[in-house]
């Protein structure tokens, strides 16, 4: 269709829409099928009920136009620019958009009809470029966005679920508030991304690189559970109030061709980590605050000068095997000296002991030699053994009485229950103690540390409380 063609269609088209407005009847203009390739659509306030479904769009330009109620759907539409146009409720899924520019494109809030944002659900953006623009709202639901460039752009409260961003760039991007349910962005580069309140349950954010670009924290209470991050670069990032549950952040390769997580100098504040597992991933520097660690698995991991602030970290089913730990951040702090702050806050004392043998030695599945070895290094009387019922016990720790929960003579004195391990009173009876005692069928559930810290407890406490 020729240029001249289209402009009188379209101006036809709007006048029509005005008297329909008056008369109140229902305007429509049918380009479906129509080859507009390098077609100019500019100054157009009023296009709705314009279909321009399965045409033909390639490098066409659209500026200063309202596409509310357009339909884009299945259009060819390679290298269009779209230009200071309000986009919503456009339709353009299921469109071929590769190579597109969206420039200074905006959702008009100004009109109280104007209630639904664009959709490009299951639309083709590979490469598109998507710069100053508004999609709040928006649904890219399955959209094909590889190596797509972002920069600057409000995607809030939109719908993401299943979309790919792989290979994408994106710069100062909003996306809060919205569901990105299965996302795919491996190998990514989030330069200052904020997600906040997002759900990326399910998603593959593997082998991305997450940088805040001073803008600030990347992750605010948001969903990450079920997600994957292996070999992703997260230096730096900030996540506060985030869900990792039944998350992989990194995979332990014997030839090492998958790359692992780097999160050094990383900030986790009042994050979970229950069940998730993170292998190979370094944690060099990083700050763990207010986290959940059940049932964490750490294998291969690295954690120099890292620091654990109140943390549930040491706690049954928790485990750091072969993992190297944390160097001191403090000169002049000993080990011995440290022993006895562990009544006030055991976790936060990981954080700044040093010698890292040390620390893969608190991390090791718990074993009477691990942990009489770790005892005899920092200096404390006794050791653990398993007494004559086979439970484990600390003796040999001096002529002082140690609490003892239950009346049963010498021979409980010293015993280690579970509960301890997590800072709690054992049960009153003595019977159902007995579900709570540590043997040789159980003890490689728990970490030397985890061993450590019941020790700790048990010594602290008085004799006669209860």
């Amino acid at each position: 269709m020729e240029q001249n063609e289209l402009d009188n269609l379209l101006y036809r088209h709007e006048m029509s829409l005005k008297g329909g407005i008056r008369s109140g009847e229902s305007v429509t203009l049918d380009l479906s099928n129509v080859n507009l390739d390098g077609c100019l659509i500019k100054n157009r306030p009023m296009l709705n009920g314009l279909d321009l479904s399965n045409s033909n769009l390639e490098m066409a330009r659209i500026e200063n136009c309202n596409l509310n109620g357009v339909s884009f759907q299945h259009a060819r539409c390679q290298g269009i620019r779209i230009t200071s146009t309000y986009l919503n409720g456009a339709d353009f899924s299921y469109s071929e958009m590769r190579n597109a520019q969206i420039n200074g494109c905006n959702q008009d809030t100004s009109r109280h009809k104007a209630t639904t944002p664009v959709n490009f659900r299951q639309a083709d953006l590979t490469r598109a470029q998507m710069h100053m623009s508004n999609f709040d709202g928006a649904t890219f639901e399955g959209a094909h966005m590889e190596q797509t460039y972002w920069r600057f752009v409000s995607v809030n409260h939109a719908n993401l679920n299943d979309a790919n961003l792989s290979r994408c760039e994106t710069m100062h991007v909003n996306m809060e508030d919205s569901t990105c349910i299965g996302l795919i962005g491996r190998q990514a580069q989030f330069k200052g991304l904020s997600l906040d309140r997002s759900n990326l349950t399910d998603s593959d954010l593997s082998m991305s690189s997450f940088d805040d670009g001073g803008a600030g924290p990347a992750f605010s209470f948001s969903s990450l559970s079920e997600v994957t991050l292996t070999g992703s670069n997260l230096h730096g990032t900030s996540f506060h109030n985030c869900s990792f549950r039944n998350s992989t952040l990194g995979a332990y390769t014997e030839d090492k061709r998958l790359s692992n997580v780097r999160a050094t100098h990383a900030y986790f504040s009042g994050c979970a980590f229950d069940n998730v597992t993170a292998e190979s991933t370094r944690f060099d520097y990083a700050r763990f605050t207010d986290c959940s660690l059940l049932q964490t698995i750490f294998l291969h991991a690295s954690f120099k000068g890292a620091v654990l602030d109140s943390c549930y970290s040491l706690i049954p089913g928790n485990t750091f095997p072969h993992s190297a730990y944390m160097e001191t951040d403090h000169a002049g702090t000993t080990i011995s000296t440290l022993w006895g702050k562990w009544n006030k806050d055991f976790n936060r004392t990981l954080g700044i002991w040093g010698e890292q043998n040390f620390y893969s030695a608190l991390l090791d599945i718990a074993t009477l030699y691990k942990i009489n070895d770790v005892l005899k290094r920092v200096g404390q009387k006794g050791r653990v053994e398993f007494g004559a019922s086979n439970k484990l016990k600390w003796v040999d720790y001096g002529p002082d009485r140690l609490f003892n929960p239950h009346e049963h003579g010498k021979s409980t004195e010293g015993r280690i229950y579970k509960s301890m391990i997590q800072g709690y009173m054992p049960n009153k009876d003595y019977k159902m103690a007995q579900s709570d005692v540590i043997t040789p069928n159980n003890i490689d559930t728990f970490s030397v540390g985890n061993i450590l810290y019941a020790i700790c407890w048990l010594r602290c406490k008085k004799v006669d409380d209860y």
